[in-house]
């Protein structure tokens, strides 16, 4: 039994061969009821509103990779293990994220000037 039991339900691959697009959807939809759970106990509207876009984020990674599984079941796999790879690594996020905004046209530093005069509740 580990330290967290909800690792017990679903737990959170150890390694990249305990990857799949199932094992990290498992996980990923017992996080989103976690913050189900947590929404529905919040204490102030900001803590309300963190739940929710985390609800809303780990739903959509689960969304994805359970319709990546139904047409390509070997691609939903490797592209699980993939983004396990860039979340244990954590510097490629940041590498990720401002690739594609600048592939899209987007200043990462205009968002981030923004978003730095924003209150948490308004950027989220």
């Amino acid at each position: 039994m580990s330290t967290n039991p909800l690792n017990d339900i679903a737990p959170y691959p150890r390694s990249v061969d305990e990857v799949t697009a199932y094992s990290l959807g498992r996980h990923l939809a017992v996080q989103a009821w976690v913050q189900r759970t947590h929404r529905r106990t919040a204490t102030s509207g900001t803590d309300w509103e963190w739940s929710t876009s985390e609800i809303v984020n780990l739903f959509a990674i689960v969304w994805l990779l359970r319709a990546l599984q139904a047409v390509a079941p070997e691609t939903a796999d490797e592209a699980a293990k993939d983004l396990w790879l860039a979340w244990e690594d954590g510097g490629a996020v940041r590498e990720w994220l401002w690739s594609w905004l600048t592939a899209a046209g987007i200043d990462p530093g205009q968002v981030t000037a923004v978003a730095s005069g924003l209150p948490q509740e308004v950027a989220a």
